[in-house]
Parts: structure tokens; C-alpha cells; sequence
């Protein structure tokens, strides 16, 4: 298994992998995101322990999420799961992360602009970049792998 994502049922972890929590939905308690993790097995995936050290990952900050919508297509289609390192708050022009805006969860490409704003990016050309402030934004983490999986 080396270093490739093993997406059913982590019981038999091999030695040098860790078992990433599913986050089942996000909710806000005094301006800070508290994940509920799924318990279902099913929705866990192992990467292996040497995949997040070479991304700087601690497995205890290891997350994935489910992507729901078409705002990332064609990279991250509906259903894709990415991983969220919960440590990456600093914002890396063009990177991805996840973050609370409006009241709405996202996942997006995040860049710095002149002004001090941030830009908003979707992959989806039918959708505009929209523009945000950090402190309208809440950074809950940076994606550092993701999986698409091929539909029927």
C-alpha cells in the first residue's frame, strides 16, 4: 500500500499509516469551526504516515471532505474527497482551502490580490472570482491531496 489511499474499512492499518477522520458537517461556536467526523468506516481513508510527513501534515489535523457541486470541475467534481490540513490557515497564492464565507462552507483556490483582498477561484470557467476579505473569511484548513473517483 505504500503511499496510496486505501479508501475501505482502516482496520488492518498497515504500521506506517494513519486513519483520516471524514468530517461530517462543520458548525460554528463562538467564531470557531468545530468538525463533527463521521463514524461511519466506510467514509475514513488511510494515507500513509510518510505521505503526510512529505506534506507537512500532522495526522492529527488530517480531515477529508466530500465535495458537493460543480464549482471545481473539472479538478475536484462532485463526490471528490479532499484532504484538509487543519493547520494550514496562512493563505499560499493559488492553493486550495477550505473555508466558511457568508455563512457558506467552500472549497476554492485562494490568492492574495494588491488591494490586500483575497481572490476567490473556481475551477468551473461558468463561475466568476468573486473577491473577500480575510476577516469575512474563516480558514478552516489547506487541501493537500484529493481523489476523484470514476462513476458509473
Amino acid at each position: 500500500m505504500n503511499n496510496q489511499l486505501a479508501l475501505n474499512g482502516v482496520h488492518g492499518l498497515h504500521w506506517n499509516q494513519s486513519a483520516i477522520r471524514n468530517i461530517k458537517s462543520l458548525t460554528l461556536s463562538s467564531n470557531v469551526a468545530q468538525p463533527t467526523f463521521s463514524e461511519n468506516s466506510e467514509f475514513q481513508i488511510a494515507l500513509a504516515r510518510s505521505a503526510l510527513q512529505k506534506c507537512g501534515v500532522s495526522p492529527s489535523k488530517a480531515v477529508c471532505i466530500t465535495i458537493k457541486g460543480d464549482s471545481m470541475e473539472p479538478v475536484l467534481p462532485d463526490g471528490a474527497i479532499v484532504g484538509v490540513n487543519l493547520d494550514g490557515k496562512r493563505i499560499i497564492n493559488n492553493e486550495i482551502y477550505v473555508f466558511r464565507h457568508s455563512g457558506s462552507l467552500h472549497v476554492k483556490q485562494l490568492s492574495w490580490n494588491d488591494d490586500n483582498t483575497i481572490n476567490i477561484h473556481s475551477f468551473n470557467s461558468s463561475r466568476k472570482d468573486e473577491t473577500a476579505y480575510l476577516e469575512d473569511m474563516e480558514i478552516i484548513g489547506q487541501v493537500f491531496t484529493w481523489s476523484v473517483f470514476v462513476r458509473d
